[in-house]
């Protein structure tokens, strides 16, 4: 009897209930379309530069200022997309994930560690004093 229930609930559930999208995690800049077209055509532009003797400079700075553009956009729409995120955070009360997406955007996370050298913790602090 319980069987017959479970399975009933298993194949009603099946054809009802969707399945949930796996969520796509941030790709890097360098994996965009638009950023990888850029990049193929500033190499195509260099290519014609370095094989000119010095022709079309002005043909390879307009192409990579055109990627510095797109690199521009695309931080400008991942930082818009944040703020979004946030502020639908704040208003469901998540604030430790507010505030995660905010030490992402300012690049405040954790304590850096110790850049002075040292072999021990007294010789670190010799170099803190006498550096």
């Amino acid at each position: 009897m319980y069987e017959c229930f479970t399975n009933a609930i298993a194949e009603t559930a099946i054809e009802i209930l969707e399945v949930a999208p796996k969520r796509k995690k941030d790709q890097p800049f360098s994996e965009n379309k638009r950023i990888k077209q850029a990049r193929v055509d500033m190499e195509k532009a260099y290519q014609e530069f370095a094989g000119s003797c010095g022709n079309g400079l002005d043909t390879y700075i307009e192409v990579k200022s055109n990627l510095n553009k797109i690199y521009e956009e695309l931080m400008r729409e991942d930082l818009e997309k944040n703020i979004v995120e946030i502020e639908k955070c704040h208003r469901n009360n998540q604030a430790a994930q507010s505030w995660r997406l905010v030490r992402e955007i300012t690049g405040m996370g954790s304590s850096q560690l110790c850049q002075i050298k040292g072999d021990s913790g007294e010789d670190t602090v010799d170099h803190f004093i006498f550096a």
